[in-house]
Order: structure tokens, then sequence, then C-alpha cells
């Protein structure tokens, strides 16, 4: 069974080959498959690439998750960095670690507990 961050995904990846080798030579509407793209996004909270968690605007919000405990809370962006004083991410942390994604990610919104359990995490590293 597919589930819908599968659908963001399949999705992402049809508009960007639209997009590559232009909307008349694939059969697809790419202004449909754009808008519905982000309404999907807009709607459903995804765990975001490190490229989109550099355009968060300042004050904006997204979820942290922590892998080992399974913590999940919300974040504010202030200047380059993410979360409470007590519990912060650094944007560095995300653009140039190898940890982002393995020990934790940022979410776009506040996902289901589904949600989380439905996108796994990157594999640890062996030592």
């Amino acid at each position: 069974m597919i589930n819908c961050y599968q659908v963001i995904d399949k999705l992402e990846r049809l508009v960007n080959v639209a997009k590559a080798f232009g909307a008349d030579q694939i059969s697809i509407d790419v202004d449909t498959a754009e808008y519905t793209l982000w309404f999907l996004k807009y709607h459903i909270p995804y765990v975001l690439p490190p490229e989109e968690v550099e355009t968060v605007e300042q004050h904006g919000l997204v979820w942290i998750e922590l892998r080992k405990t399974g913590e999940l809370y919300p974040a504010l962006r202030h200047g380059n960095v993410f979360g409470p004083s007590e519990n912060c991410f650094y944007l560095d942390e995300v653009m140039d670690s190898p940890d982002y994604l393995v020990y934790y990610r940022f979410w776009s919104g506040r996902p289901t507990d589904e949600g989380r359990a439905s996108v796994p995490w990157k594999e640890e590293p062996d030592d």
C-alpha cells in the first residue's frame, strides 16, 4: 500500500522530470501536478530535506524529531538557530552534518504517529 509521503515523493519527481524535458514531451499537466504537490505538502507534514531547512523563514515553525528518544517538539527559527534554547540545533548542524536524517530530522508540520512511522530513518553509519 502506498502512503501519502510516497505520493508526494513520486509527484515531486514527476514534476521535476516534466520541467526538465518540457511539458509538451510528456503527457502531464505540469500546472496541475505542481498545484497538487503544493497542496499535499501544505496539508501533509513531511521531513524537510536540508535545502528546505535552509529556506525556513525567520520565526518559521518546524517540528524536530529525535531518533533515540522519539521526542517531537516545535521549534522556531531565530537567525541560524532552531528550537528552544535548551534543545536547539544550528543551521550548520543540518546543512553540513551527516547526522541529519540519521539521529534527528525536521518536519514541515506536526506529523501524526502514523506519519512518523511511515517515513524511515536513514541508516546509522557503521563505526
